[in-house]
């Protein structure tokens, strides 16, 4: 069955949600007036300049080839402001943690609370944590939240202590971060960093 989908551009993202998902929304349609002045406004309010921070796999790749992620297969070059020169395949921060589970092990990764966020309810990207957790986004009644799994039911009242909710849905006992703020995600972080274990990849 074909599911329907819209692609939401802006001047610097891209989104794709359901026809279905996108009908729940808040997006009003406008004139082409309107919509150029808001257009405009919002790119006149890019940053001239960004910084971000990526990962190069360098060395000899063909033996690991099989393990990196397939979505980009690009080889990049890149040199340093001080002139060191680079080459090797691009990935990114969550993609580094499937990398390292593949070649068998132990990764943690130093990510900010903000982005965790992003990469989870914007790029909707599953992050693992150590410990044997997971974050996802999930759509309850509609609603995007922001969802651990793996919380066994002892850890259920440490988990409550740091600012998580639970619900039951299904006869299912589901546990939620809130997501209007950080200061929660930054505690549960700061307990279960991001990041997964050889020993939990095997089991």
């Amino acid at each position: 069955m074909p599911i329907l989908r819209v692609k939401l551009l802006r001047p610097m993202a891209t989104e794709i949600l359901a026809l279905t998902e996108f009908s729940k929304s808040h997006w009003e349609e406008i004139d082409d007036a309107m919509f150029e002045q808001l257009w405009q406004a919002e790119v006149e309010a890019v940053p001239e300049f960004t910084t971000s921070k990526i990962t190069l796999i360098c060395g000899l790749l063909l033996p690991i080839w099989d393990r990196l992620p397939a979505d980009n297969m690009r080889i990049y070059r890149l040199q340093t402001e001080d002139g060191e020169r680079a080459i090797g395949r691009l990935v990114s921060q969550e993609q580094l943690l499937n990398v390292y589970a593949r070649l068998g092990l132990d990764c943690q990764i130093e990510m900010t609370p903000q982005e965790v966020f992003g990469a989870v309810m914007e790029a909707r990207t599953t992050l693992s944590l150590l410990g044997g957790y997971h974050l996802r986004r999930s759509l309850v009644m509609g609603q995007p939240r922001l969802e651990l799994i793996g919380a066994s039911g002892t850890a259920l009242p440490a988990l409550k202590a740091m600012g998580c909710f639970t619900e039951v849905i299904q006869w299912k006992t589901r546990v939620f971060i809130p997501v209007d703020g950080t200061e929660v995600l930054a505690r549960v972080l700061a307990e279960y960093p991001v990041g997964a274990s050889a020993a939990d990849a095997a089991a």
